[in-house]
């Protein structure tokens, strides 16, 4: 999330719960891998955009948001970590 300003080390404040708005920042868990996406509704889902240009853009369809989709909060702030 380097573009968000967000990097290794710093740890994110969420709100908790599904809900969250076009281009929110947040924790989503898919196949129990957990990470941290811009999160974009589309007509065939969801996708997941890194804030870091090494990540490609996930597209999470419908059947997926069923079986293995969770979202676990949306970003509300950082604490910076300087270790």
């Amino acid at each position: 999330m380097i573009n968000a300003g967000i990097f290794d080390s710093d740890i994110a404040v969420l709100r908790s719960g599904p809900e969250f708005s076009d281009g929110d920042i947040a924790a989503v868990v898919l196949d129990e891998d957990a990470t941290l996406k811009r999160v974009f509704k589309t007509k065939l889902g969801l996708r997941l955009q890194a804030e870091n240009p090494a990540y490609p853009d996930r597209l999470v369809d419908s059947e997926q948001i069923e079986k293995s989709f969770r979202l676990a909060g949306v970003l509300v702030g950082t604490i910076r970590c300087f270790t």
